[in-house]
Order: C-alpha cells, then sequence, then structure tokens
C-alpha cells in the first residue's frame, strides 16, 4: 500500500468521523512526502478523493529534519528536541528561501534541492544536507552534539518552528476551506508536532491526530486500509494500550533472577499516590505498553509537579536530558474541565495548551517556559488504574 495512503486509511478509521481531511505530511515514503485526501465513509465504505500531493523536493518533513540534524540532533529522531527549544528563542531568521507555501495556489515552494542531495549520505539518519550554503544564508555555524547551546540555537529552533507552522496551518486550512470541510484528521510524522497542532484548535470543529502518527502507524493503517477493502467494520481503538503485558509471575521471576528487594502492596495505587506526594519519584509499570511515542500511564515515570525544582530533579538525576526540555502533566478529566473545554483531543498528548495562571499555580514543574503544557488527559474508562 502507498506509504500516505497509509497513514491516511490509520488516522481517518481510528477518528470515527464520517468526513473529514485528511492530511498525511512526512519526511518522505513511496517518493511522496504530503498528501491532502477527502474521504468519506458509508455504510463502512469508504470513497475517497485525493487533493493535493507532493513529492521528495516540496518535504515539509525533510526541512525540519535538516534543522534538527544542524542544531546538533540526531535527524528522525531529535525533531522533539527542536521543539522544546523553540520557545526559549523569537523566529529571527527567515526560512522563506529554503521553503514557503503559496496560499493563492495552495502549493508548497520550495528550495530544499540546492540544500540536500540524497546521495551524499549512506545512513538514513546522516546528514543529507550541504551545511555550508545553511551557514552562508543564516550566519550561524552547525552545531556538534558536544557543545553548549547559545542564543542562535534558540532563535534559529523557533525560526525552524515559526516557518514549518505557516505552511502546515497554511496547507491543512487551505484545502479545508476550499472544500468546506469541518473535521480534519492528521498523520505522517509532522502530525507529532504538538505545538504547530494547538493552533489548529480554532479553526476545526472536531481534531484527530493519529497517537502513532511516525511510520510505527502504518501497521495499523494497513489493516485499517484492507479491512476497508473488504467493507469490514472496524471501530475506532478503544485506546493506545495495544503492547505486550506481563503477568506477576514473571515479573516475580525477574526480580528474584537479579537479586533485587521488592514488596508486593496491596492497594498500589494508593501506595503510590502517598509516594507521590511526599516528593518521591515513581516508576509506573502497569498494563499493556502503549503504542505510539509517548507514555500514556503504562511505562511511566511519575512525579509531583507541585514540589519546585522536581524538574531538575527528573532531569539531572533520572533522565538525563537537556534542561531545557519539558515534562507532561497528567490531568484527571473531570479537573481539565475546570480551565478547558477539551477533551478527547489530549488524551494522546498530540497538542500543547497554554496554560492559564490558576492552573500554572497548581502544577508549576509541568508548565513550559512559554507557558504552555504538553496536556495528557486521563480518563477512567481507558486507563482505570493510572486513574
Amino acid at each position: 500500500l502507498e506509504h500516505p495512503l497509509s497513514h491516511s486509511f490509520g488516522t481517518f478509521i481510528s477518528s470515527g468521523y464520517s468526513k473529514s481531511l485528511v492530511v498525511s505530511i512526512d519526511g518522505v515514503g513511496d517518493k511522496i512526502s504530503t498528501m491532502i485526501t477527502k474521504f468519506e465513509k458509508k455504510n463502512n465504505k469508504i470513497k475517497l478523493r485525493k487533493l493535493y500531493v507532493d513529492y521528495l523536493n516540496n518535504s515539509l518533513g525533510d526541512f525540519y529534519g535538516l534543522f534538527t540534524n544542524y542544531l546538533g540532533f540526531r535527524l528522525n529522531e531529535g525533531e522533539y528536541k527542536v521543539m522544546g527549544m523553540a520557545a526559549y528563542g523569537k523566529p529571527k531568521y527567515n526560512l522563506e528561501k529554503i521553503i514557503k507555501f503559496d496560499f493563492k495556489s495552495g502549493k508548497i515552494i520550495s528550495n530544499l534541492k540546492n540544500f540536500i542531495s540524497r546521495k551524499i549520505n549512506t545512513n538514513i539518519n546522516e546528514p543529507i544536507y550541504n551545511k555550508n550554503k545553511v551557514y552562508r544564508l543564516l550566519k550561524v555555524k552547525k552545531r556538534n552534539p558536544s557543545e553548549t547551546f547559545n542564543q542562535k540555537h534558540f532563535d534559529l529552533a523557533a525560526s525552524v518552528q515559526f516557518q514549518f507552522s505557516k505552511i502546515y496551518l497554511g496547507i491543512i486550512n487551505f484545502y479545508a476551506k476550499k472544500e468546506r470541510l469541518e473535521n480534519v484528521c492528521l498523520s505522517g510524522g509532522c502530525a507529532l508536532n504538538c505545538l504547530a497542532n494547538y493552533k489548529l484548535l480554532k479553526s476545526f470543529k472536531k481534531i484527530y491526530v493519529m497517537p502513532a502518527s511516525s511510520d510505527r502507524g502504518l501497521s495499523l493503517g494497513n489493516a485499517m486500509y484492507y479491512a476497508a477493502k473488504k467493507s469490514i467494520k472496524v471501530s475506532r481503538p478503544k485506546n493506545m494500550f495495544l503492547g505486550p503485558s506481563y503477568l506477576n509471575k514473571d515479573i516475580l521471576k525477574f526480580l528474584k533472577r537479579i537479586n533485587l528487594k521488592y514488596k508486593i502492596v496491596k492497594n498500589h495505587y494508593q501506595d503510590c499516590a502517598n509516594e507521590i506526594k511526599k516528593g518521591k519519584v515513581i516508576g509506573w509499570f502497569q498494563g499493556r505498553s502503549e503504542f505510539g511515542p509517548r507514555a500514556l500511564g503504562s511505562r511511566s515515570i511519575l512525579a509531583n509537579p507541585k514540589i519546585k525544582n522536581m524538574k531538575k530533579i527528573l532531569n539531572s538525576k533520572i533522565k538525563y536530558r537537556e534542561d531545557y526540555r519539558p515534562f507532561a502533566p497528567s490531568i484527571l478529566e473531570e479537573d481539565l474541565k475546570k480551565h478547558s473545554n477539551l477533551s478527547d483531543e489530549l488524551e494522546y498528548m498530540t497538542f500543547t495548551l497554554k496554560v492559564n495562571n490558576s492552573l500554572k499555580k497548581k502544577i508549576p514543574e509541568a508548565v513550559h517556559f512559554d507557558n504552555t503544557s504538553r496536556i495528557h488527559l486521563v480518563k477512567k474508562k481507558s486507563n482505570p488504574i493510572f486513574f
């Protein structure tokens, strides 16, 4: 199955919508980088019409990936770090000479082929661009992974995020308006850009972001495509806990084998809550593991966001990661309703939200430098023990 169609079927059928604009944007798959489609479902039969297709030389994912590597991170791996950095900078660098969106024709226009060459890499994670050309345009040197960050790096990250969002929002809004569609389904690696997704919330009645938007989600997309082709009814997934689970006897066997002290606790959720309240950091392991690149309360590190310097403790002692990167707050559905009218959209952490002052005071360690949080909504129905 064609790569972007797999993304598209996966997100549309998972959404449960009957009609939607369906967007697949990533680096590249089967030579296609962007596909915008109109999907309609009637009696388990799906009709679709392609509205826009773009290719390798105009890849929004490759644009973001280029600068991910230029800022010293691994291509196809460190893009979320660039998102985190963007809050600390200002979009001072004009990147329209590399890529932009034409709001009249509805097309991506880019000069990427003058910066990127597929001939110079031997590995998918190696740089595929001419760093000298990037330097001549921006006068910012490529950062080596071991180098410390300076303000230019943060400003460049903000500029990349700004230009990405302008194109991403532009293309989605353009075709939704043209087709008069109120729902949108997003997929492909670029759909994991939760900063840009936040800006779409005002434009649509409903938004569904495939939780496993990257190529991990193609497995689900392929299965759903086959089901649609055979007119098999498929319900939207109840949750994203689709990985393996382990029996207590297996866990005990492992703990004994590594000679680790352990204690069996009866009310484990009560015990865990008490320890978190005291300021302990918890490794939380229960049920089936999560599908997609985020922790949803099955394989999670849990800590109290009310305690001062908790973010610093987590970063320095446990995560060993850059101190500018934020942590996500898990919030009960009924508590979030006091602060926001959103619910379903936030269960899989595919959006950031601006946090109001009353909520910020309650969870200061889980609010990012720009007053945003990538909120994890917890529902009793889909995750009762963590709830």
